[in-house]
């Protein structure tokens, strides 16, 4: 990748990863590190690993009656990186906005069902939030602070009656490129494959 990172360098998510972006959370916190991340969110810490693909297994294999989710975290500089396959802790309110007083975070999300959700917090406010579906109906306190981003990137700013049928990358690769450019982390394959994680046992975030 070179220059400001758009759709099309993270192509590569839903080509070669594409089992775990169908239903992923991709969680960016400044200032803490994995292990006091994962206390910060009340996660069990349960064991260290390389790469996402264990964390896949390990969700996989989690008692459907067990109602705590699986979150794992590395770090990067400054930053931590928190991953979730099936989960969402990353984009819920009441979890993320203590979270991130005093930081910035970055949390994007989607599911098999359809769902998306971008978010971006600073100091416990929700600047940012928005389904990547529907990238003209923003919300949050700076609701249009990144528009010019957001269309480079590759989000569909046009509203409902305007826009076609959205397909996979329409939603996923610029979520990938505009958290890149709020955080400056550029996810890699090396990140996905080779990172080293902590993993954790979180309670179920609802209700």
């Amino acid at each position: 990748m070179t220059g400001k990172p758009t759709a099309d360098d993270y192509r590569w998510i839903g080509e070669q990863y594409e089992d775990w972006a169908v239903a992923y959370c991709a969680t960016y916190v400044r200032g803490i590190t994995p292990g006091e991340l994962l206390r910060t969110l009340g996660a069990d810490a349960t064991e260290r690993f390389t790469g996402v693909g264990r964390l896949r297994a390990l969700t996989r294999a989690h008692d459907p009656d067990d109602a705590r989710c699986f979150v794992g975290a590395t770090s990067l500089g400054d930053w931590s990186v928190m991953v979730e396959y099936n989960g969402f802790v990353g984009v819920t309110d009441k979890i993320v906005t203590p979270l991130s007083r005093g930081r910035t975070v970055v949390s994007h999300y989607s599911n098999e069902n359809g769902a998306h959700r971008f978010c971006w917090w600073v100091d416990g406010t929700l600047r940012l939030d928005f389904d990547a579906l529907f990238a003209d109906c923003r919300e949050g306190s700076h609701p249009d602070a990144l528009l010019a981003d957001m269309a480079e990137c590759g989000f569909d700013l046009s509203d409902e009656d305007e826009r076609g049928v959205p397909g996979w990358h329409d939603t996923i690769d610029p979520s990938f490129a505009l958290a890149e450019r709020i955080t400056g982390i550029r996810v890699t394959p090396e990140l996905l494959t080779s990172a080293p994680y902590v993993c954790g046992l979180r309670a179920n975030p609802w209700p």
